[in-house]
């Protein structure tokens, strides 16, 4: 009985880890993300507002 009542905790317990882990790799992500734009912005490469009317575009 008890085995079983283990195995289903970690169960349960393993996707709550997997979460964590996809959480703390979107942040990352997003994080690198950020990084390389502002690079691209300051090096003239991506036209800022081009970039935001896109964005509100994609929002509405």
């Amino acid at each position: 009985m008890c085995v079983e009542s283990c195995r289903n905790k970690a169960l349960r317990k393993a996707p709550d880890s997997v979460w964590i882990q996809v959480a703390h790799l979107d942040g990352v992500m997003a994080g690198c993300l950020q990084k390389a734009l502002r690079m691209l912005i300051k090096s003239d490469i991506i036209d800022v507002e081009k970039i935001i009317k896109t964005c509100v575009f994609d929002i509405e």
